[in-house]
């Protein structure tokens, strides 16, 4: 028997609760949020009237929100990526994906990739476990990654080797090799959540 079940409506919760206690301390600082406190269930929030059904069971959420949230990946999805990082040839790499170090790199069949080296295997297990990590919590607004050996018997780095090298890469070790979004912009991280 499980003693508790995490689901994608749990982890909004969560979020949303966060970003309500954050609302608070900002009111409780004087900050002018558009927030405010009402048991009325029409409280305006950012200038908008809720709408009368966005409350479900005690709980501030509702089906139709739920419905316009983006779907994310799925285990097909991160099965398909995997076979296209291990068989695909890499064929160019930019700068262009994160951090200084981190490489955009394009796939034959133009696939693109962040594709992120780290200078020891904690950062990289840290990586490739937080991938995991959230496949096993439900949340799916992460792209698929998987690891890759950059050298040796792995024919899919042979064309940029090059490039690899002006980056000034380890090839010794593995890459963490992600699916690119396109249009991504930065997430608001509640300062409850920040270090």
């Amino acid at each position: 028997m499980e003693l508790f079940t995490v689901t994608q409506t749990n982890v909004y919760f969560i979020f949303l609760c966060t970003l309500f206690v954050d609302c608070l301390s900002f009111e409780d600082n004087n900050v002018e949020t558009g927030w405010s406190i009402n048991e009325n269930i029409n409280t305006k929030v950012n200038s908008k009237t809720l709408p009368e059904d966005i409350i479900e069971n005690g709980i501030y959420w509702s089906s139709e929100i739920e419905s316009q949230l983006p779907k994310g990946f799925n285990s097909g999805d991160d099965n398909r990526w995997l076979t296209m990082v291990s068989e695909k040839p890499a064929i160019k790499v930019s700068e262009g994906c994160g951090r200084q170090s981190n490489r955009l790199v394009m796939f034959e069949d133009g696939i693109l990739s962040c594709v992120r080296h780290r200078q020891n295997n904690d950062q990289i297990q840290g990586d490739i476990f937080s991938f995991h990590l959230a496949r096993l919590l439900g949340i799916a607004n992460l792209p698929p990654a998987a690891l890759s050996r950059l050298l040796g018997l792995n024919p899919v780095w042979d064309q940029v080797k090059p490039s690899l090298h002006l980056a000034q890469w380890s090839t010794d070790k593995s890459v963490v090799v992600t699916q690119w979004v396109p249009d991504l912009v930065p997430a608001f991280i509640p300062f409850s959540l920040r270090l």
